[in-house]
């Protein structure tokens, strides 16, 4: 008897969930946007973005608050990088790690405790700093 080759498995892992679910289930995602200019990372924009983000939000929890939001314009910046960041997706892990330090962000209290201290708030911070350490180690052996 032949072991079975990844190739074998794949096929029946995907015939297995093609039974398993109704075609309708699957949703696909949408397409990549073109690719960047040569020289350019491929993330560039999302990784500004998300950075701006962070910064845009820490200002307005800092000084913020103190008007409507319609009126507060520590508020509408942080409006004006939601909107064009919501619209990109990760191309590379260095993109995927500005998003989780986004989501890391957002996901902790002034004092810096997650928000939730049952397994629905500590598995997503969990995801997201496994995420963060690898790229740090992608990030240090390309580097060095």
């Amino acid at each position: 008897m032949t072991a079975p080759t990844r190739r074998g498995a794949l096929a029946t892992l995907s015939a297995l969930l093609a039974l398993a679910a109704p075609a309708e289930a699957f949703v696909w995602p949408a397409p990549l946007p073109p690719p960047p200019p040569p020289g350019a990372h491929p993330d560039a924009e999302l990784i500004r973005l998300c950075a701006a983000y962070v910064e845009a939000v820490d200002a307005y929890n800092r000084d913020g608050g103190h008007l409507e939001c319609e009126d507060d314009p520590l508020w509408h910046a942080v409006a004006a990088v939601e909107e064009p960041l919501g619209e990109l997706e990760p191309r590379t892990l260095a993109g995927l790690a500005a998003m989780a330090r986004v989501a890391h962000f957002l996901a902790q209290q002034p004092c810096g405790e997650n928000f939730s201290d049952s397994f629905t708030g500590d598995w997503p911070e969990r995801v997201v700093r496994g995420v963060l350490t690898l790229a740090a180690v992608a990030d240090g052996a390309a580097s060095g």
